[in-house]
């Protein structure tokens, strides 16, 4: 059997706003990270092809921000990687899950020919 965790990590919740997460079932959204510092990222698609571009809405509180694109598997293989890139803070809606964040594209990056089929795992550091 598992043993969980006696304490669980601070995420700099007051009480009522942990309430709230627990009831509401919200266990993270954009901007409950306060001063801790905060990178949010979707891709405007699930799937690409060789040669398609990837739009990735990106919202920080990090002004700039470093990237790795990571092929998945038993071998992971780094296919693509940037650094110094422009970020900033875009607001999250309310109702996101239903309505989507509406955020401004960030940073656009092309898929290699040579990138085999696969899960890609998309890496942010602030």
């Amino acid at each position: 059997m598992t043993q969980l965790p006696a304490e669980f990590p601070d995420f700099g919740l007051t009480p009522e706003q942990r309430r709230e997460a627990v009831r509401g079932h919200y266990y993270e959204w954009p901007g409950m990270d306060g001063e801790r510092g905060e990178i949010w990222c979707y891709s405007d698609r699930f799937s690409y092809r060789p040669g398609e571009t990837v739009a990735l809405h990106v919202s920080s509180t990090a002004p700039q921000f470093s990237i790795a694109v990571i092929r998945d598997g038993a071998a992971e293989t780094k296919v693509f990687e940037g650094a110094g890139l422009s970020a900033r803070w875009q607001d999250t809606p309310d109702q996101c899950s239903v309505e989507g964040c509406g955020w401004e594209a960030s940073f656009e990056f092309r898929v290699g020919d040579d990138w085999p089929s696969g899960a890609y795992r998309i890496a942010l550091l602030a």
